[in-house]
C-alpha cells in the first residue's frame, strides 16, 4: 500500500490550487492486483458555479484515460497512443451510408463494435463492397452523463445508393481542427482533448457540425500500434 499527494497550481484563465491524491493497494490477498484511486480537491471562482457540472465531466473523461493509460503502461512497458496536432484544415466534403446508436463512453468501444458489424453486413446484402472508407460521426456527448449518440459507416462509392434500412450521412466543407491519432481505439480520447485544448488554446470556437473520425487502416489487418485515426472538430 502507498499514497502520493502533491498540489496542482493554475495561473491561467484563472488562479487557483488543488489538492491531488494518489491512493494504492493490493486487491485480492495478493500483491499481482492492484487498485490505484486518483483523486482531485479544489473549487472554482464563485462566478464560475454554472461551470461546475462541465469540469466534473472533463476530469472524468481525464481520470479515465489518464488510469487506461497507466494501467497499460504497468502491464506491458508501453502506451499505444500518439497524437499529431495538424491544426485548422479544409475538410473535403463527402457523404455515405451508416447506422447510429447510443452508448456511453464507457461502453462505446463494444456498441461501435457491433455497430460496425451490422453496418458490414447490411452493405455486403446490398452488394456494396465494403472496403471503401470508414468513419464515425458523434453528434451528442452529455459531459454529466458520458450519454453519446453516435452515426458510424462507410462513403459510398460513386453512382451507390444508400441501402434501405440504414440512415445516410454528409460531411459538408468547411474548416475543422485535425488531429491525428496513432494507435489504440480505446486511447482516441486523447486526440479529442488534443484537438478541443488547442481550439480553447488559439480562440477558435467549434460549430454545431458533428465531430468526426475517419478511419485510414483495417483494425482486422493492422498491428494496434499502427491503427490510424483522423479527427476533426469542425470550426465556424
Amino acid at each position: 500500500s502507498g499514497e502520493m499527494h502533491c498540489e496542482l497550481r493554475f495561473l491561467r484563465p484563472w488562479k487557483s490550487e488543488s489538492k491531488v491524491d494518489f491512493f494504492v493497494k493490493p486487491i485480492g490477498g495478493t500483491s499481482a492486483e492492484t487498485e490505484v484511486t486518483w483523486d482531485m480537491s479544489g473549487s472554482l471562482p464563485f462566478f464560475l458555479f454554472w461551470m461546475k457540472s462541465m469540469m466534473i465531466g472533463f476530469i472524468s473523461m481525464d481520470y479515465d484515460r489518464g488510469l487506461r493509460m497507466l494501467k497499460e503502461l504497468i502491464e506491458t512497458g508501453g502506451i499505444q497512443s500518439k497524437t499529431i496536432v495538424n491544426g485548422v484544415t479544409d475538410i473535403q466534403p463527402c457523404s455515405g451510408a451508416c447506422l447510429s446508436d447510443n452508448a456511453t463512453l464507457k461502453t462505446i468501444g463494444d456498441s461501435m463494435e457491433k455497430t460496425m458489424s451490422n453496418v458490414t453486413s447490411q452493405l455486403e446484402r446490398a452488394g456494396i463492397n465494403t472496403s471503401g472508407t470508414w468513419m464515425s460521426l458523434y453528434d451528442h456527448l452529455d459531459l454529466k452523463t458520458q450519454a453519446v449518440h453516435y452515426l458510424t459507416g462507410m462513403q459510398l462509392p460513386d453512382g451507390a445508393s444508400v441501402p434501405s434500412g440504414m440512415e445516410a450521412f454528409q460531411i459538408d466543407s468547411g474548416r475543422a481542427m485535425h488531429v491525428t491519432h496513432i494507435g489504440r481505439y480505446e486511447h482516441l480520447g486523447n486526440a479529442w482533448s488534443a484537438a478541443h485544448q488547442h481550439l480553447r488554446a488559439k480562440k477558435y470556437k467549434p460549430a454545431k457540425r458533428p465531430g468526426f473520425e475517419i478511419y485510414v487502416n483495417d483494425a482486422d489487418d493492422t498491428p494496434s500500434d499502427q491503427l490510424r485515426t483522423e479527427v476533426y472538430i469542425p470550426i465556424k
